[in-house]
């Protein structure tokens, strides 16, 4: 659960703060600045910039590399991988007062591996191959969501998974 957490802070910072990068603040900042020398922005008016926001990512047969060293090439990694499956991102956020990320997977394995040593190969060949390769989730079908009302100082969290079985009608 901890790796959702870093996943979700991640992009949480990327839509607030304008030092991850986010072209959306140069953008508004340049909006803000036409508006003042124009003078169409009353002074009494409040100039909070606002992020109302729908984003949404699917990643179809993903095969992602989490390193837990960037600059070091024989660091361990977190792959995850899906063969039959995939990632579904969503983050919204409507004015300051409301936001949500959503996270569905379908059948994704979970690796952990000690070096990046991976060439084209599936996860199953992983698990018969490779001595450093070691799984800490297989098949893992999950929606995680959660819901933060600012002004209500609400918190909403929801996380449900099913089993292959499930999945496949049985």
């Amino acid at each position: 659960l901890g790796f959702f957490w870093i996943l979700l802070e991640y992009f949480s910072c990327y839509f607030l703060y304008p030092e991850f990068g986010n072209p959306y603040f140069a953008a508004e900042t340049m909006r803000i600045d036409y508006l003042e020398r124009s003078k169409k922005l009353e002074p009494s008016r409040n100039r909070l910039n606002c992020l109302n926001l729908d984003v949404r990512l699917w990643l179809d047969q993903p095969s992602i590399a989490i390193p837990s060293d960037s600059n070091d090439p024989n660091a361990p990694v977190l792959l995850l991988k899906s063969q039959n499956g995939g990632i579904f991102y969503r983050y919204r956020t409507i004015d300051y007062n409301f936001s949500s990320q959503i996270i569905v997977t379908k059948n994704l394995d979970i690796l952990f591996l000690r070096k990046m040593a991976l060439n084209h190969t599936t996860t199953r060949k992983l698990n018969s191959t490779e001595r450093d390769a070691h799984f800490v989730a297989a098949a893992l079908s999950i929606s995680f969501n959660y819901e933060i009302f600012v002004e209500s100082k609400h918190f909403n969290l929801s996380i449900s998974s099913l089993s292959p079985d499930q999945m496949n009608g049985k």
